[in-house]
């Protein structure tokens, strides 16, 4: 059994996802994960049946995956960024109707590996997405992320070893668009007194590894939403836990273990996208 320790911040929510996702990749990679995180020392610990460094293993499936849309058997539609297409032969979508900027995504590496990330079409199957961004006008699912892995694919196997130890920190100041899920790429005009997006000069940095974690960490787990869509909480938990404990136990569920929990408060700069502004502990 190979075990792994990272650090986290536990406010930040993009990384608590993050570490739900990085199961949920070790899942597919290296076999029957289970997790914890320290709290006193801000640190998350993953351990797999395989003898292969789980975040080792996880970092170099994203850095040579492939990436491709998901269409309905005899559909013509597409992602509006002409992402490479895999069509299912059961005719049919998460979304009831599917959207082009809302496919679901299927990464792939050469050994087989494979992981399906659709939470951004569960707002059609009546489940919150933790939709952060809009789509309509600007990038889809799917080239936010093959953006986000594209950061990944120019790094070196030397470079990818140093970010073993620390994944949350690799930052990207490249990027033009991510998931939301990271608080310290956010931010909203009214409290900056300006808008970024109109000084090409300034940019703000992105957390891919962060980012495309997150994303995979919710196709199966959701925060619970506090009513509105602007609040929701999350739950870390103390005791190793596998997979199928740590879904519920994101959520707040009650699954019988200790699960302490993070409120996070989100700002509307506009009716498309959504922006983290404040975690409590609770």
């Amino acid at each position: 059994m190979a075990e792994a320790s990272i650090p986290v911040d536990l406010r930040n929510p993009g990384q608590v996802f993050a570490c739900l996702g990085l199961m949920e990749a070790a899942e597919v990679c290296c076999g029957r994960p289970e997790g914890r995180f320290r709290v006193r020392e801000g640190a998350f610990d993953i351990r797999c049946d395989a003898p292969s460094h789980p975040v080792k293993v996880v970092l170099n499936f994203l850095a040579k995956c492939t990436l491709a849309v998901e269409v309905p058997k005899g559909s013509e539609i597409r992602d509006r960024f002409k992402q490479p297409v895999i069509f299912n032969d059961r005719g049919e979508s998460p979304s009831r109707v599917p959207k082009a900027d809302r496919l679901p995504v299927i990464l792939r590496d050469e050994e087989g590996a494979e992981l399906y990330i659709s939470s951004w079409c569960d707002s059609d199957a009546g489940r919150d997405p933790v939709k952060f961004w809009g789509g309509a006008a600007g990038f889809s699912a799917a080239g936010r992320l093959a953006g986000q892995l594209a950061a990944l694919y120019g790094i070196s196997s030397s470079d990818l070893g140093v970010l073993v130890a620390d994944p949350f920190s690799f930052e990207s100041a490249n990027l033009k668009t991510a998931f939301r899920f990271d608080p310290r790429s956010g931010y909203t005009a009214l409290d900056m007194g300006f808008s970024i997006d109109q000084h090409s000069t300034i940019k703000m940095p992105k957390y891919p590894i962060v980012e495309i974690l997150a994303a995979i960490g919710l196709e199966n787990a959701r925060p619970r939403r506090n009513g509105s869509r602007i609040s929701y909480s999350y739950g870390v938990w103390h005791d190793w836990l596998p997979l199928w404990l740590a879904r519920p136990a994101l959520g707040l569920a009650d699954i019988g273990f200790d699960v302490e929990s993070f409120t996070m408060t989100l700002a509307e700069p506009n009716d498309y996208d959504r922006v983290i502004v404040e975690v409590s502990s609770q």
